[in-house]
């Protein structure tokens, strides 16, 4: 979970580890003036880690886990959806206290927000065609086919960690969205969550 950097009480409390540093004057997690108030959470739209359910009520992972965490706080949770590329830049400019998204914590994010402990553990999966007609098990493989002439497409999350991977290898990639209706391609590398 990202929080801005001086959000309210609540969100300072989350952000103690991740990238380091934290709030020394943060409260007790108690809401100002004592009674419950409202986070406004943004969330991507991404099952199974932040999005709207068929009746518009957040749902997912990362929800259950702001809930739990926010409400023990005194605060509830009200669910903002935005595209991935606005998280943080809709974080920094006051639309919301709070990122809850699955997001890969690294670097270059942790100089724009600051991050809570990690709550999902996840790394990179290959989807591929049934029988694995490429025979590729990772990005090396992917790329190795490239290079010898395979005629692949590979699909990554367009913001995802694992497009970052792909340009790092020199893999043209198809980046798609994140709530993708139809599968047309094969490879595809996606984030998997560990049991």
């Amino acid at each position: 979970m990202a929080v801005r950097a001086g959000a309210a009480s609540a969100a300072a409390l989350l952000a103690l580890t991740a990238c380091g540093g934290g709030d020394d004057d943060a409260e007790n997690g108690e809401a100002e003036g004592g009674g419950e108030e409202t986070i406004t959470v943004a969330i991507a739209g991404e099952v199974p880690y932040s999005y709207l359910n068929d009746d518009g009520e957040p749902e997912g992972a990362t929800i259950a886990l702001a809930e739990e965490i926010f409400g023990q706080m005194g605060y509830s949770i009200e669910a903002e959806v935005t595209d991935w590329d606005s998280l943080i830049p809709g974080l920094n400019a006051d639309r919301y206290e709070a990122v809850s998204a699955g997001m890969s914590i690294l670097p270059e994010r942790c100089e724009e927000a600051a991050f809570a402990e990690p709550e999902i553990m996840y790394t990179t999966a290959l989807l591929v065609e049934e029988g694995n007609p490429y025979g590729v098990e990772d990005l090396n493989d992917v790329a190795e086919a490239v290079e010898s002439g395979e005629d692949l497409t590979l699909a990554t999350l367009s913001s995802g960690v694992e497009a970052t991977y792909v340009d790092e290898l020199g893999i043209d990639a198809e980046g798609v969205a994140r709530q993708m209706t139809e599968w047309t391609w094969s490879p595809a590398a996606v984030p998997m969550c560990s049991p």
